[in-house]
């Protein structure tokens, strides 16, 4: 049976994401951000620290929950061809064809930023290759995504030969209801402390992403890799869900508390930098948040979501489900965002609230109808969404 409230905490949290790229090419708190703030100190920049925390890891969760459920569904094979043409060809070959424009408008950015002029006198064919390579730095998370998944085939490979079992409902296991609450929180709280050390990784930069380093902490490997196998292996047993969902009401309001303490107290800080990412703060509310979003969605919201949207003219209406649109919303996000965001702050002399305003709406309204029209297009949604 499809646990409907999975696909609920990731479409909502891809929507999150786009919300806050929003904020965050304004942001005036983060080296290396967008095109940079109005200000020194802005209020709106309180949204990044709220969302940044914990957005990813929740990502990396689920997506090793549906590497485990997928690996129950396919052969190896399947498995692998499956992933590489949805995430792969994507942050490949959808490069050239699309995400050019993602480096063309990044460097337009970092152009108007940095007081520079990148890519001056160079022939066209090397500007092109040059923005088709770093067009797809929005698309980090699918390229690790990808080395994740190899990375299962081999544990489960390994799982089948050694024939170990590995039961999801591990009810009959256990012999009381109290032991099984609390191995259960223990391995939560293992997860916690892995989270926290797998991001004592990070390197110390300078903040931009011409740094080695800065450009390492983005992907932060070994800390995603935590959530993605906790993913895997702990959250995708079902004694674990309804652990979650029985102290959703703790874990909510514990998260809340403590993203805003972190928010208040750190207020003005790079949320980017090496010592802001190792700190307990950050890493507490991360691990507190994803708790609560399973424990919230597991209890409130595990149902199919479907939207009836009215056609204009007509008495039909589209019935768009977000589970389903959600993962080409992600990969087209960054293209609109950096180009809207970018000519609104060079190209007009609007207030900085309407600026914020317009490329909301940009991101809610013509990333769909982006996805729209490439998705109808056999060839290309091929190349820049991976679908078939």
């Amino acid at each position: 049976m499809r646990l409907h409230y999975i696909d609920n905490i990731r479409w909502v949290t891809i929507l999150l994401v786009m919300l806050f790229h929003v904020f965050y090419y304004y942001c005036a708190c983060c080296a290396g951000s967008g095109i940079g703030g109005f200000s020194d100190c802005q209020p709106q920049d309180a949204v990044v620290y709220l969302l940044y925390p914990w957005l990813m890891p929740l990502l990396f969760v689920v997506a090793g929950m549906s590497a485990r459920y997928a690996l129950g569904k396919y052969d190896y094979r399947t498995f692998f061809r499956n992933r590489t043409r949805k995430l792969l060809v994507p942050a490949t070959i959808g490069l050239f064809v699309f995400q050019w424009l993602s480096g063309y408008a990044g460097m337009l950015t970092m152009n108007y930023h940095y007081h520079a002029d990148m890519g001056a006198g160079q022939p066209w064919w090397v500007m092109y290759i040059m923005f088709a390579l770093t067009g797809g730095g929005g698309l980090w998370f699918i390229q690790l995504l990808w080395l994740f998944s190899l990375l299962t085939i081999p544990l489960h490979w390994v799982e089948r030969k050694l024939h170990i079992t590995y039961p999801q409902e591990p009810s009959e296991h256990t012999s009381h209801p109290v032991c099984r609450d609390v191995l259960i929180g223990l391995l939560i709280v293992f997860f916690g402390v892995m989270l926290y050390l797998g991001d004592q990784t990070v390197m110390d930069g300078n903040g931009t992403m011409q740094d080695p380093a800065s450009l390492a902490n983005v992907y932060r490997p070994l800390y995603y890799i935590v959530a993605y196998l906790f993913g895997y292996y702990v959250f995708v047993r079902k004694d674990v869900q309804e652990w979650l969902s029985r102290y959703g009401l703790l874990t909510i309001p514990a998260a809340l508390a403590c993203g805003i303490w972190l928010t208040v107290t750190t207020f003005g800080q790079d949320a980017y930098s090496a010592a802001y990412l190792r700190s307990v703060g950050n890493n507490l509310y991360a691990w507190l948040a994803i708790l609560a979003m399973f424990g919230g969605f597991k209890r409130w919201l595990d149902r199919p979501v479907a939207w009836s949207i009215p056609c204009i003219g007509k008495r039909e209406t589209w019935a768009v489900v977000p589970a389903k649109i959600s993962y080409g919303l992600y990969i087209l996000q960054f293209v609109v965002c950096m180009s809207v965001g970018y000519v609104l702050r060079v190209h007009t002399m609007l207030p900085p609230w309407a600026m914020y305003v317009l490329l909301f709406v940009a991101m809610f309204a013509l990333t769909p109808a982006l996805y729209a029209v490439i998705h109808r297009i056999p060839v290309l949604r091929w190349c820049v969404l991976g679908e078939k």
